[in-house]
């Protein structure tokens, strides 16, 4: 389950051929089993035809605040989108390292 072996694939697609899609479902889980998740549906052009299907939250009420986000930044920009109290992690800044083994290294 590896990067390496599995690969990573960029792919881009055009922001009118995407959907946001809402689902519920029941499993036989030990907390009753009610699941909520939003996932994104990639459309043919110009028509309904799903080509391609990913994960994008576990649950409604965050898939809507992370749609309305992707909304707000792509059809004004990232000024646009809100001051974060706590910005997210920049994974290529090597000042300061979350990996112990480089913590600690010489």
């Amino acid at each position: 389950f590896s990067r390496s072996a599995w690969g990573v694939r960029v792919e881009t697609y055009n922001w009118d051929d995407l959907r946001a899609e809402a689902c519920s479902v029941y499993g036989a889980m030990g907390t009753g089993g009610f699941i909520e998740t939003v996932t994104l549906a990639v459309v043919s052009p110009g028509t309904n035809k799903v080509i391609d299907r990913f994960h994008f939250a576990h649950g409604i009420q965050q898939g809507e605040m992370y749609w309305a986000l992707a909304q707000l930044f792509m059809q004004q920009g990232p000024q646009a989108l809100p001051t974060f109290s706590r910005p997210p992690r920049d994974w290529n800044n090597e000042k300061v390292t979350f990996n112990l083994a480089r913590r600690l290294a010489p």
